[in-house]
Order: C-alpha cells, then sequence, then structure tokens
C-alpha cells in the first residue's frame, strides 16, 4: 500500500480507517526515530488515542512533552489545519488529475501513496510549516493573535445590537428613536418640526414608508407620510430561535494540559482499568498493574504486609472504587471467584513470560500471531513474541484456561487462520463447550481439541508448500514424488513442453527439472509472484511488486530476465504495473519483445538491451507474437483510445511497421479490457472486448463483444443471435473452428467457424466455461463459478452429448494432456471452505477427489503434442439428456 510513497514513510492499517492508540504508537516510534532531538514540544489535539499509557509512557521516557488543546479549538490552533491541509488537498486533486489522463486503469488503493508523494513534496514545506505556528501565536509566542469575536457563540442572531450615537443617519423612525439618547431624542423631535427630514429614499439603502401617527396629541401628528425608515427583515418578521439547551451538570471547562505530567499518566492508567473484577481479562490486567505499582514503590514489603496494609490502599485509587471492586466474589457461572489475597497471589507470583506475552500491557493493542506447526501444546503453538494481549482473555475461569493452554494436544491440527489467541481459546464457553465462529457454526470439542483442522498435505500448491503428485492406473494410484513443505509457494509454473517447473518458495526462485527432479536454476528470489518461460526454455522471466523502502527510497529493478543453463542476468528494469509486463517471443525464441511508452521494443537474439527495431503506437497497451513456428513473424498490438478516439487492435507483418503498413485493423469505442487469443496455427485471432459499464443498462457486468481477425487481412465482428454477456470462448486445437457460451443466463454455446459463421447450436443452459481438449474431438461447456457446477461432455465430430458430471463450488478446470480426464478444483482464496480436487473421466466417473483447508493452485504438468493417442470415443455410453 505505500509502494511509491514519499521516502521514509510508514503505513499503518485497522478495520475502522480511523486513528487509534495501536496506530499512534506506530507514529510516535517513527517520529522518535526521526526527530533526533532530546527535548521537544509535541501540540496536538485530545483525541483518546492520544491519552493512553503506553504512549504517555514512551513520550516521557524520549523527553517528549505532550500538550493538548483545549475541545473546539483545533480549527484555530493546529498547525496542520490552518497551513498544510489546505494546499495538500488542492495538489492531490491535482495529481490525481494527472493519472487518470496517464493510466488507463481504474484507480486502485495501491495508487494512492504515489499520488500523495508528488502533493506531500508540494504542500509540506518548511515555510508552510513555519509559517503558520506565528499564525496561531505559538511561536513566537502572542496571547492575543486571537480576538474574543473569534470565538463567539454560533448564534449570531442573539447578540444585542450595538448602541450607536446615530443609528439612523438623515432617516428617522419617531417610534422608536425615543429609545435613543436625549440629546438625539431631542435634534430627532427638532428636525422633524421643522420638515428637515428626508422625504425622499436614499440611492444606498433600502427604505420603508411608515404610516403617520394617529394619537392627535402628538407633535409629529402634522408630519408628512412620507417619512422613510433604513429596517432590515428581521425586525419586520424575527428569525425562529431555537429552543434552549437542557443544562449539562458535573461537565468541567476542559483547558489546554500537559499530557506527559505525572498527574495526567496517572489518570490515564487508573481511566484504563476496569470498573469491576468479573472476568480473568480484568483480573490480569489489575494484577499487572499492581504489580508495577508494588515494584516501583513497594518493593522491600513482605507479602503478608502488603495485603493487610499496602494493597487496600492501592485498590481504593482505582477507578470508581467500591465494596465489589475492592473485595470480589462473584458467584455467576461463567464469573470468576476470587478474594484479595488471590488477586494480590495472581499479581505478584505470574511469570515474567506472562508479562513478556502482554508487550506494551495495553489490551487494546492486538496482532495476529504466528503458528508453529511443530508444538505439542497451545503455548508452543501461539509464537507471544509479537503478540500483546495475553493468553487469560476469555470467559473461561482461570484454572480452566491454564490447564487448556499447558494440556499436551490430542491433535496436530489447528485453525490456520486464526486471527488472535481467543480464535483458540475464548470461542469456547464452560459450561457448554460449544465453539462458536464468525458465522456460528457449532460443533463440539472435548478438553483442548480445536474443532478446525489445518490443510491437506496432498494439495499442488497451498499455504504449506508444494507436492507433486504422479497418478497412475487411470488415476486410481496416486503416489506424491515431489514435495517441499518447507515453502510459501506464491506461483507454480510449468514450461511450454512440461520438462521444467518453477516456483518461488519465499525465499528462492527455482526451476526444477522433471527428468530427475533435480534444481537446474536457483536465484534469490523473496516476493516473485509473475514466472514466464520462453518457448524454448533458454530463458525466464520473473516479476513482483515494485517497493521502497527508508534504505532504498528509489526501489530495485522488479522485473528480471535470466538464462537458464548459464544462470547469467539478461535485462533488469523496473516496471510497476502488473498487467502487461510479461515479455513475449516468437516460438523460435530468435525475436522478443515488449512494451514501453508507446511503442513495442523488438530485440533480437540474447540481445534484450538493444531494441532492433521499434513498433510506434500512441498509447500502446499489449502486443503478442503469432505462434505460428514459420516465417513471418505476425504482431497484434493493442492500443487504448484517448479523448474522444476508439481503441484498436492492429496486425502486423514483421518487419514491416509502418503507419500504413498494417495488415488488418479493427477498432472499437467500449473498450476497457481486450484480450487477444490466437489459434494453435497462428492463423487467426479472437478478439474479446470488455466495458466495465453496460450504457444500456442491461447488464450489470459491463458490456462484451468479440471479433476475428486473420493473417490474410480478413476482420469481422462475431454475430450473436442472444443479447447479454461473452462468458467465455476457446479455440479448437484444429484451428478450424471455435466455440462461444454468450447471453443472458441460460447462455447460450455455438461452434463457429473461421468465417464467423454458426455450424452448431447447443442450446442453453446454466454454463460460463468451454474447453476442448487437447485432441480437439471433445467439449466441455460447464457453469462455474456462482453456477451449480453442472458439465455437459459433447462428441464434437459426432455432435452428441457424452455425460453430464456435476462439481459444484468449482472455481478451476483444466483438461490432462491424456485429452482423456480432466480437473475440478475449489481454490482460495476465491472461496475458503471446501477446498480440494477432483479428478474425473469424461465418461462423468470421479476418479479421484482430495480435500483440503487451503488450496491456491492446481495444474497439469505440459507434454509434447503427439505423447498421448487420440481418446476413442466409440462404445462410451451416451447418456439421455
Amino acid at each position: 500500500m505505500i509502494n511509491g510513497g514519499p521516502p521514509g514513510c510508514v503505513g499503518v492499517a485497522n478495520p475502522s480507517g480511523w486513528m487509534n492508540v495501536a496506530t499512534f504508537l506506530e507514529w510516535m516510534k517513527n517520529f522518535i526515530q526521526n526527530v533526533k532531538c532530546f527535548a521537544l514540544l509535541l501540540l496536538l489535539d485530545n483525541h483518546e488515542s492520544h491519552v493512553s499509557t503506553v504512549c504517555l509512557d514512551l513520550a516521557k521516557k524520549n523527553g517528549i512533552t505532550m500538550l493538548s488543546f483545549p475541545p473546539h479549538r483545533s480549527h484555530k490552533l493546529q498547525q496542520l489545519d490552518r497551513s498544510v491541509y489546505g494546499p495538500l488537498k488542492r495538489y492531490y486533486n491535482a495529481a490525481c488529475d494527472d493519472w487518470i489522463v496517464s493510466n488507463p486503469r481504474t484507480m486502485t488503493i495501491y495508487d494512492i501513496a504515489s499520488v500523495v508523494r508528488k502533493a506531500y513534496a508540494q504542500a509540506f514545506t518548511l515555510s508552510n510549516i513555519s509559517a503558520r505556528f506565528a499564525v496561531a501565536g505559538i511561536e513566537p509566542f502572542n496571547p492575543n493573535i486571537f480576538s474574543d469575536n473569534e470565538f463567539l457563540s454560533s448564534y449570531v442572531t442573539d447578540l444585542p445590537e450595538p448602541i450607536t450615537a446615530n443609528p439612523f443617519p438623515g432617516v428617522v423612525d419617531p417610534v422608536s428613536a425615543s429609545v435613543y439618547a436625549p440629546a438625539f431624542n431631542q435634534s430627532l423631535m427638532s428636525s422633524l418640526s421643522s420638515g428637515s427630514a428626508c422625504s425622499e429614499p436614499d440611492d444606498n439603502c433600502s427604505v420603508l414608508p411608515i404610516q403617520p401617527i394617529s394619537d392627535p396629541g402628538s407633535q409629529l401628528s402634522s408630519v408628512s407620510n412620507n417619512i422613510y425608515h433604513q429596517a432590515s427583515l428581521e425586525k419586520i418578521r424575527p428569525f425562529p430561535k431555537a429552543g434552549s439547551r437542557k443544562s449539562i451538570k458535573g461537565r468541567k471547562r476542559q483547558r489546554t494540559r500537559i499530557l506527559t505530567d505525572t498527574v495526567s499518566i496517572e489518570y490515564a492508567v487508573r481511566n484504563d482499568l476496569p470498573s469491576e473484577l468479573s472476568t480473568s481479562r480484568d483480573i490480569l490486567k489489575y494484577g499487572l498493574y499492581l504489580r508495577e505499582i508494588i515494584e516501583k514503590d513497594y518493593r522491600n514489603y513482605t507479602v503478608d504486609q502488603l495485603v493487610k496494609d499496602i494493597l487496600p490502599k492501592i485498590l481504593l485509587q482505582w477507578k470508581k472504587a467500591s465494596s465489589q471492586s475492592v473485595s470480589p466474589v462473584i458467584n455467576s457461572e461463567r464469573k470468576i471467584k476470587s478474594k484479595v489475597k488471590d488477586l494480590w497471589l495472581l499479581a505478584v507470583k505470574v511469570k515474567n513470560k506472562c508479562g513478556e506475552n502482554c508487550g506494551e500491557k495495553h489490551t487494546l493493542i492486538r496482532k495476529t500471531p504466528s503458528i508453529i506447526m511443530k508444538a505439542t501444546c497451545l503455548s508452543e503453538l501461539i509464537d507471544w513474541s509479537n503478540i500483546t494481549e495475553p493468553p487469560l482473555t476469555c470467559n473461561l475461569s482461570t484454572e480452566a484456561v491454564k490447564e487448556f493452554i499447558n494440556t499436551p494436544m490430542k491433535v496436530t491440527k489447528w485453525p490456520s487462520h486464526t486471527q488472535s489467541v481467543e480464535r483458540c481459546v475464548k470461542m469456547t464457553s464452560e459450561s457448554a463447550g460449544h465453539v462458536f465462529g464468525q458465522a456460528r457454526r457449532n460443533a463440539y470439542i472435548q478438553g483442548q481439541i480445536a474443532s478446525r483442522e489445518l490443510m491437506s498435505n496432498n494439495s499442488t500448491r497451498s499455504s504449506q508448500g508444494v507436492t507433486l503428485i504422479q497418478g497412475k492406473n487411470g488415476f486410481t494410484e496416486n503416489v506424491v514424488c515431489m514435495e517441499d513443505l518447507t515453502s510459501h509457494a506464491r506461483n507454480l509454473v510449468f514450461s511450454s513442453d512440461g520438462k521444467y517447473q518453477a516456483y518461488c518458495d519465499g525465499v528462492n526462485l527455482k526451476v526444477i527439472s522433471m527428468d530427475n527432479g533435480e534444481i537446474i536454476f536457483s536465484v534469490p528470489k523473496q516476493k516473485t509472484t509473475e514466472i514466464v518461460f520462453s518457448p524454448n526454455n533458454t530463458y525466464i522471466a520473473c516479476w513482483e511488486p515494485f517497493y521502497t523502502s527508508p534504505k532504498n527510497p528509489d526501489g530495485s529493478p522488479n522485473y528480471e530476465i535470466y538464462n537458464i543453463k548459464t544462470g547469467a542476468l539478461m535485462r533488469s528494469v523496473i516496471y510497476k504495473n502488473q498487467s502487461g509486463w510479461a515479455p513475449s517471443w516468437t516460438s523460435d525464441e530468435k525475436l522478443n519483445g515488449r512494451c514501453v511508452n508507446n511503442e513495442v521494443q523488438f530485440f533480437s537474439g540474447d540481445d534484450f538491451y538493444t531494441s532492433a527495431t521499434k513498433l510506434y503506437l500512441p498509447n500502446v497497451f499489449g502486443f503478442t507474437f503469432s505462434p505460428s513456428p514459420s516465417l513471418p513473424y505476425m504482431v497484434a498490438a493493442h492500443a487504448v483510445g484517448k479523448k474522444g478516439s476508439p481503441s484498436f487492435v492492429r496486425l502486423f507483418e514483421y518487419p514491416k511497421l509502418g503507419d500504413n503498413q498494417a495488415v488488418a485493423n479493427k477498432s472499437f469505442f467500449k473498450a476497457d479490457k481486450v484480450e487477444m487469443i490466437w489459434n494453435k496455427k497462428g492463423s487467426a485471432l479472437l478478439i474479446m472486448v470488455s466495458a466495465e459499464v453496460d450504457t444500456t443498462g442491461s447488464s450489470y457486468y459491463g458490456e462484451t463483444s468479440l471479433h476475428f481477425m486473420s493473417t490474410k487481412g480478413e476482420s469481422s465482428l462475431v454475430p450473436f443471435d442472444k443479447r447479454g454477456p461473452v462468458y467465455s470462448v476457446d479455440w479448437n486445437p484444429n484451428s478450424t473452428m471455435f466455440c462461444v457460451v454468450f447471453g443472458f443466463m441460460p447462455a447460450k454455446a455455438t461452434l463457429f467457424n473461421t468465417k464467423c459463421e454458426p455450424i452448431f447450436d447447443f442450446g442453453t443452459g446454466p454454463r460460463n466455461i468451454c474447453k476442448f481438449n487437447l485432441h480437439g474431438n471433445i467439449l466441455c461447456l460447464a457453469g462455474f463459478g456462482n453456477l451449480n457446477g453442472a458439465m455437459e461432455m459433447w462428441n464434437v465430430d459426432g455432435r452428441k452429448i457424452i455425460s453430464k458430471p456435476q462439481a459444484r463450488d468449482t472455481t478451476y478446470f483444466e483438461w490432462c494432456p491424456d485429452g482423456q480426464h480432466f480437473i475440478t478444483s475449489t481454490l482460495s482464496p476465491r472461496l475458503r471452505v471446501s477446498n480440494g480436487y477432483k479428478i474425473w473421466h469424461f465418461s462423468g466417473k470421479m476418479i479421484h477427489s482430495v480435500d483440503s483447508k487451503e488450496l491456491y493452485q492446481t495444474t497439469w504438468q505440459p507434454y509434447p503434442d503427439g505423447s498421448f493417442p487420440v481418446p476413442k470415443l466409440s462404445g462410451i455410453v451416451v447418456q439421455a439428456e
């Protein structure tokens, strides 16, 4: 999340998104590390996260004096609010506009830090920050920087009008004039009697005519009716007033205070303590507080003296101390029975290890603990060094919890997604022995046995490592031929011919020979997430997320190409975007290329730095070579439309890459994502175009269309006879036909030839996947993901259905290279329940099944063409529709 952020920045996340004690503590540590000065004055508001004991103790130990502002004064005193936040907002909005113009994709949370970096440098300048100290009257100190009017009540209309010497100059109101000073009253009357009052309204004021006074005894009765008075609308019709607030009793007027003085820290400590001893959490929290006070001030006292004389005095200082909290004896079944002496003994006799488990001794700070898989009891299972909450935080009695922790486990499989110690302990109630998860699913435990298991070892890639399984006798026997359970593999890739296997184990990027299992290539790479082999297995390209650090603010190259045979590094650059990173080779590896800033650079042979030629294409986003092994090389490139211009895909014959030398061209306006799919021979490609928003409003998932383009220069739109999205498209390996699943549910599946003419209609059904086997004689139509997993196996040549198996909760499907078997898998993180895989025969029979708790990837080892015979479909019993 902080990749590309300002140098030295630190990122902290929490569920609420607001400042809390843990986040402020991390800020304090980073602040202390970067500010190399002993005596500091830290000005901040009175938020509750700033007044925790752990933060105040840390500040006091490092010579920091924390001074808080009074409530509702930050808008005047807080320098950040008055100096840099305004410019930061303006610069950030401008940076967002620049980012949107230069990036075709949607901004994500991982792009925010890089956008903030530029705005931060422009707003947080030394001149901006230092000048605002003077504006707030802090440096130089000016106690009279603010006037009283700046802190007036918001009910401005309730304030009395000021009395001036002449409120109505030249314009009189004889009714209201009598309330003013006598001198003014006399002059007013004389002016009226002499007829010198203004008889016409002033051009610069709003006036209202006043009716003549009807009192016959008044000396003003003879005054003309044309007398004007300057009046506000409020006098004519007063503003409505809100009712008076109820008086708030017992609320003290808060002022600026020093948070790091002794009185404030002691108040914060007492405020953190519970008001009653009702659970083991409260006892342990207060016990640690007592132990800290005793070791500080009463270290030389005996236990009897402490229990008899000192302990009652300390207890009376407890916040809201009562007879129940001083001597807690609670008979409730789920509460803890305790006496003062037992409480003290718990505080004194608790081991130092328990104190270390509590970290900063602040129970609001929680972290996810590490799991030690070779543990024999719960205290060994959890790595206590990185959590700050003790194990006794549950509704069990203290004795029951200790017994639970120290009793040897009867099973070695524990919850793999434990979020805290409470995940193992607190969800167990003492009375019933039920286990309550987030979904409140019920299961019973006996003693210390946990209810959820870790994943199985029979997975291909999981949180425990990589396993290679060989199927024998039609997969009725499965032998583990390679297993690496010490790694946390991020990605698993086979070469196109299946000779090599590559994966990153969290430490090294390894390439393993499938002939003998030896590691033929290894390089230290800890975060590799993408791996690509070249067609002839000469090179391997890898990519990992780009990141910076305080020691390396510019970052390191995250995109590299290695020679597998020699181990030499062929190319190393920085490439931040995960999309479009992979290089593309021709089938003979004589040419390769990559997209760089409005052009596609082509490199010859093993020279990855000097480009042989370039394809200049504004806003180019991706390209691909034709898989054809014969010359000439064909290149398809996709460019994103800008400022009203359409997106397009152009097909070139290398090296004829001029503006007017495209073999074929296809343009389209609604294109947020473009996928180019070549047939096996490399003679034609399908272009699937997706738009995130459906302008017609008929689909929540946007709009999709399918286009056809051939190396002969032909291009057309694939016609559909049913409205709706395109779910899946797949070429037949013979390159003469392709299948498309399209339309609103129930979706339709149709077989097309290379003229984009429909040649067979498979009807409609709950499906979103179409896959040919590697021989092209069997087609699978299936509905996976949010559908029920129904599959249809079709005889492509005979146009007849073979079987209708079903695999629910399937998220991944792949045909076996033998063309007869296929695998269906339920993988994380798409689905975190019911993980596992199943191996099927195309006749609909499930041959092998493996359940797992965390399964991330399953894949078949590829084989060269011709390794397996074409499956015979004769003799297979055809199921009735």
